[in-house]
C-alpha cells in the first residue's frame, strides 16, 4: 500500500540558476602577489589562530565552488592581532 504524501509532485518548473556565493573576502579579485589584512575584532574571533581557521576555511570555500587550484598562505601577527592572507599562486 503507498503513503499519500501531504506534498503535491510538480512538473515542468523550470530548475532556478546557481546563485553564485559572494564571499565578503577578495579572494575573486586577488592576483599573485596580492594581500589583505584582517583584524581579529573585525570579525569578532578570539585568537589569531582561530581567525587564520576561519580565512582558511573561507578560502577553501571559495576554491571549492569555483573549481580553482590557487594557493594561499597566511602570517599572523599576534601583536597587532591580525592575520594577512596572500596568493601566493
Amino acid at each position: 500500500m503507498a503513503v499519500k504524501s501531504k506534498y503535491k509532485v510538480e512538473s515542468g518548473i523550470p530548475i532556478p540558476k546557481k546563485h553564485e556565493h559572494w564571499s565578503k573576502f577578495p579572494f575573486a579579485y586577488m592576483e599573485v602577489g596580492d594581500s589583505f589584512l584582517v583584524n581579529i575584532k573585525q570579525e569578532k574571533q578570539t585568537s589569531c589562530n582561530q581567525l587564520k581557521g576561519y580565512l582558511w576555511m573561507q578560502a577553501k570555500k571559495y576554491l571549492l565552488e569555483n573549481s580553482s587550484l590557487e594557493k594561499y598562505s597566511f602570517h599572523i601577527d599576534r601583536q597587532e592581532q591580525t592575520v594577512r592572507v596572500f596568493r601566493i599562486e
